[in-house]
């Protein structure tokens, strides 16, 4: 978690029991620096003591206090205080006498360690269980000196410190961050600088006036959390997920939720679960081995959602998501131990993230209960149709060309000089890959590879690379490559790649086959249109023939003479024209009338000599 990260490298605990030298302790005091975070600005606003100590020297562990100034504060007022010299049992060097004025004189007739530090507990008060933040300028050696003496007398507590030197690094731009040069900014008069209680008094209203700078700091963190507030809707099924673990015991005592770039994050410390409300549907994110109703689609995600770690289950209702409430509840105790291992414990994040809290949206029981019951009385869309299905393996056609080596021929080298020549090529595909020249990268990623250099990232670079250049299919053999090499390294991003891969390389061989089969089916029409025009030419064509063999075989002629004595009869004229080289238009003119005589002949027509049409001759 990016925003997470950032917050615990700003907050990180100043430990100062660190390079503690080895003595004996009688009691144990936990000092942890808070950060001015919208939560603990509201307990310094009710409450809070400014603190500082006079000392011998530096060192909290051979020198010693020799003055205590404590002052309550509430409501930004100075209340009470508490202020004594302290017998140290030691001459305080005159180099600390210069400075503080404090002599050894005035220290040997001041009580001792024993009398004031059973005072100063009971001053102190909620103080050392951690419930009212201690200030001091330069907080690390003022409360390093009072860690270390109550340890030494028997003492233990829990200590929660600000530092008003560093926030006014933070906040003040000045030419030194002294707490007198930090006083007269803010216009405060120190009337006896070095002494504890006059020292403690200008911190404590020097705190209160870099909690006024805080307040534009505050505003924009409200601004922010309002742009990262979830919608009202969004709020339901974090409602849903909060009360799930509820419901199966835990308190939720430190968890919210954060929306960026769309997606909303269900927060214990870190992201445990994700959701997102987007164009096509709403989503959760959630491990593929979980079994899912039928109801609800389920399509893959993207890379930077974790690849293959994960599905999209598309829903309508939050109450679709009920049913995962033992995954809810298991996240939740797997970041409730990872806080216990790593981060001592929930009261200890608080205290340290206590600013990244603050910008998340907390449900209180109240809350979860009101969402609900607004939401039960409310009717959703359906769960989106048309997801997406999974391109499996086995229906693209993996056809990849290249120069790589097969893996029985790479070279066996020492793991160490197969890493160091392999990166150095590895890093020169990088470069080759950001500058654009794709096949270059390809070479060298081929050469680190073939000298035994085998790191996930050269795959990784590999896979990116193919993909610039659309070659999937190398893009899916190298990412196999990676999977049979290392089956117990499962990379979901990568897996993802492939997959994805798998994807394109399907669209294009699919519209290869549209194609072709667009081809096929306009040959095969244009095919039957052919052989449709020469059905009918051939239909045609019989019809002619048939018509006009019916018509010569009824129109028979016959040669005669000019008696009407019929010399010769002929099946049709073009019969007659051949036999007696006459001309067939002279024949059927003279069988009609037109003229008297065709090569010296009468011809009349068969059919109208047998009805005795008369003929002009």
């Amino acid at each position: 978690m990016e925003l997470f990260d950032k917050r615990f490298e700003e907050n990180e605990n100043e430990d100062l029991a660190k390079n503690e030298p080895q003595m004996p302790i009688k009691g144990r005091v936990i000092a942890e620096k808070v950060a001015l975070s919208t939560s603990v600005v509201e307990t310094l606003n009710r409450k809070y003591i400014a603190f500082d100590v006079e000392t011998t020297g530096l060192d909290p562990y051979s020198d010693r206090i020799v003055e205590l100034g404590a002052v309550v504060f509430e409501n930004g007022q100075p209340i009470t205080q508490f202020s004594t010299l302290v017998n140290p049992g030691m001459p305080i060097p005159p180099a600390a006498t210069s400075v503080n004025h404090i002599t050894n004189e005035m220290l040997s007739e001041a009580p001792l360690e024993t009398q004031i530090y059973p005072q100063l507990i009971v001053f102190l008060g909620d103080a050392l269980q951690g419930e009212t933040p201690i200030c001091a300028h330069n907080a690390r050696f003022d409360i390093g000196f009072l860690r270390v003496t109550l340890q030494r007398l028997g003492f233990s507590g829990d200590i929660s410190y600000i530092d008003t030197l560093g926030l006014s690094r933070k906040y003040l731009t000045l030419n030194d961050y002294k707490q007198g040069t930090v006083a007269t900014h803010y216009g405060l008069i120190n009337e006896n600088s070095h002494r504890a209680a006059s020292d403690a008094m200008v911190c404590g209203k020097i705190l209160w006036e870099l909690i006024k700078e805080r307040q534009t700091e505050v505003e924009e963190q409200n601004k922010l959390l309002e742009v990262n507030r979830p919608t009202d809707e969004e709020l339901e099924v974090c409602a849903v997920i909060q009360d799930a673990i509820i419901k199966r015991g835990a308190n939720c005592q430190f968890v919210g939720f954060f929306k960026r770039d769309k997606y909303v994050d269900f927060h214990n410390l870190y992201s445990i679960v994700r959701f997102k409300f987007a164009s096509k549907g709403r989503y959760i994110l959630i491990p593929p081995y979980i079994k899912t109703p039928v109801s609800l689609p389920i399509e893959k995600c993207s890379i930077s959602e974790g690849g293959t770690s994960f599905v999209r289950l598309y829903f309508s209702s939050p109450f679709d998501l009920e049913f995962l409430g033992d995954y809810f509840f298991a996240a939740y105790e797997n970041s409730i131990e990872t806080i216990e291992r790593y981060y001592g414990g929930l009261k200890s994040v608080e205290r340290r993230y206590g600013e990244f809290l603050s910008q998340m949206t907390r449900l209180s029981y109240a809350d979860i209960k009101t969402i609900l019951e607004s939401a039960r009385t409310k009717k959703y869309d359906a769960v989106p149709s048309g997801i997406k299905r999974s391109i499996k393996r086995e229906e693209v056609v993996v056809n990849a060309v290249h120069n790589r080596c097969p893996l029985s021929q790479i070279e066996k080298r020492e793991a160490n000089e197969s890493s160091s020549k392999g990166m150095l090529l590895f890093w020169e595909g990088e470069e080759a890959r950001r500058n654009g020249d794709y096949e270059k990268a390809i070479a060298y990623y081929d050469q680190a590879r073939e000298i035994g250099y085998d790191d996930y990232f050269l795959y990784e670079s590999y896979a990116i690379t193919y993909r610039k250049l659309k070659d999937y299919s190398n893009e899916i053999l190298i990412v196999e490559e990676y999977m049979a090499r290392f089956p117990n390294l499962r990379s979901g991003e990568l897996e993802a790649r492939r997959e994805k891969a798998i994807e394109l390389l399907y669209d294009i061989q699919q519209k290869e086959r549209i194609k072709q089969e667009k081809a096929i089916a306009k040959a095969q029409k244009l095919k039957e249109k052919e052989e449709a025009a020469i059905a009918k030419a051939q239909r045609q064509s019989g019809d002619s023939e048939s018509n006009s063999s019916r018509t010569k075989g009824k129109r028979a002629i016959l040669q005669m003479d000019d008696n009407g004595n019929v010399i010769k009869e002929f099946e049709s004229v073009t019969l007659a024209c051949k036999e007696v080289g006459v001309d067939s238009k002279c024949i059927r003119d003279a069988a009609k009338g037109k003229q008297k005589h065709a090569g010296g002949f009468a011809w009349r027509y068969k059919e109208d000599k047998d009805t005795d049409t008369v003929v002009v001759t």
